[in-house]
């Protein structure tokens, strides 16, 4: 199957249409942002754009100094949500829009894998098959003795090697092989033929049974014909596809308003020389951050189910040294991680979120390393060996989850999609002297493989 980009037109334009905005944020954090934050922050901008652009056509006034920083607010908010560590960031353009996700699927039957079998996915980890890319074709149902009775069959890997043929039903009362020659021989058979090229025919001695026939063998996978598949002796090859799915998303809002007295805004920039809308603005936005931050985490606590929950004591055993103690917490951590890795038959975990307690155990463990960042709210501490680990104050003290998220964005357990981002009413003054403004911000979200996830406890 032909490779599929990643990112659609409109994206890659977006990109380069807010390039230096985008280059602006890299400065600020000195490093480069993700294909994934590119993408988002591009959407982000574009909408408040337009936005900005239609008030602008029907009521100018009310812009006021809020299009100077609107942009500005955008830019410093979107790329620093630690969503982006734990959930697939995929913007929206419509309040109803669509998330994208891969399958891998097996294009052909072979042995017990049908066609169209899922072995990897964002949804759901498939069972993969140990011997599809082999010449081992094992346990493959060829139907009921009374329907393949004396009729010619063509078994589709060839060209088969005929001393590797068995054939046999679960109840035993079939079971026979194949000679070099072709020659099928065997309990509950009276006579048999198959030809390299597949054809096979057995005549049963109770014609009539309903059970099962089931036959393994192996085909010659390395002398592939040149005349195509159409011809005899050609091998088959076992195939896959990557399927790029979407999944319908309805975006949900956020809302906030400020109200401030008319001399207090006046003092305040006569004082101070600050501009009040901005200041409130500044923490509006601040707090709805934190407080998407704070659902997707705890979202993300309800969500985990790989298993039964992980738990580690901090009561410290007598003659072991605290650091040493706190050390074994990383045992535990590999023991989630390995829950995750059997549930879903792929991944292990790559980053913690959890309590306060979380993060006074981690800082003490001797292969910490801090992230330096003094924040506000839930937010990135620092790594753990192999785990990013954050903290969010509104979490249960003593409770965390283990997760994964891939580097392909399109490859995670759960989804968050942005729309519309923070945006401000009209700015109102009334006769009272009081001033108010509103703020909101729209957002949908899809927790789609629980298996990715898993929670754990730390108890006295």
């Amino acid at each position: 199957m032909a490779s599929k980009s990643l990112l659609n037109h409109k994206t890659k334009y977006l990109i380069a249409k807010w390039g230096k905005r985008i280059n602006l944020v890299e400065k600020a954090n000195k490093t480069s942002l993700t294909l994934e934050k590119r993408a988002a922050l591009a959407h982000a901008l574009e909408n408040l754009d337009q936005k900005l652009r239609i008030v602008e056509q029907t009521n100018p006034a009310s812009i006021g100094q809020y299009k100077r920083y609107a942009l500005d607010i955008i830019t410093a908010v979107v790329p620093n949500l630690i969503a982006y560590d734990m959930y697939s960031v995929q913007p929206i353009d419509n309040r109803v829009g669509m998330i994208n996700y891969i399958d891998f699927r097996y294009s052909k039957s072979k042995g017990q894998t049908e066609a169209g079998q899922v072995f990897s996915s964002s949804i759901n980890m498939g069972k993969s098959d140990p011997n599809y890319s082999s010449n081992l074709v094992e346990n493959e149902l060829l139907g009921q003795i009374d329907q393949i009775h004396d009729q010619e069959i063509v078994l589709p890997w060839a060209p088969v090697i005929l001393d590797t043929f068995t054939i046999e039903t679960a109840d035993e009362s079939v079971v026979g092989v194949c000679d070099a020659n072709g020659n099928i021989t065997g309990t509950g058979i009276n006579s048999g033929t198959l030809t390299p090229d597949g054809k096979l025919k057995v005549k049963f001695t109770n014609s009539s049974a309903t059970a099962d026939v089931i036959v393994s063998y192996r085909f010659d996978n390395e002398s592939v014909r040149s005349d195509g598949p159409t011809q005899a002796g050609f091998t088959n090859v076992p195939e896959v596809e990557l399927k790029i799915n979407s999944i319908p998303v309805v975006a949900q809002a956020r809302t906030m308003r400020a109200f401030w007295a008319f001399d207090a805004q006046y003092e305040l920039q006569r004082e101070f020389g600050q501009d009040i809308e901005t200041l409130l603005a500044t923490q509006v936005t601040g707090e709805l951050a934190h407080e998407i931050d704070n659902e997707l985490t705890s979202d993300l606590l309800r969500f985990a189910n790989a298993g039964n929950p992980i738990t580690w004591s901090r009561t410290q055993p007598t003659g072991i040294s605290l650091v040493d103690h706190y050390d074994s917490f990383n045992a535990k951590l590999v023991e989630g991680a390995n829950k995750i890795f059997d549930a879903t038959r792929r991944v292990k975990a790559n980053f913690i979120v959890g309590g306060i307690e979380l993060a006074n155990i981690v800082e003490v463990m001797r292969n910490f390393t801090p992230s330096g960042v003094s924040a506000i709210g839930p937010h990135f501490i620092g790594t753990l060996g192999q785990y990013k680990v954050f903290v969010n104050p509104d979490f249960p003290t003593n409770e965390f989850v283990l997760g994964y998220k891939g580097a392909n964005f399109l490859e995670a357990g759960a989804f968050y999609c942005p729309y519309m981002p923070v945006s401000s009413t009209d700015l109102i003054m009334d006769s009272n002297f009081r001033g108010q403004r509103g703020w909101a911000t729209m957002y949908a979200k899809k927790l789609l493989n629980s298996k990715m996830f898993i929670r754990g406890t730390i108890t006295p």
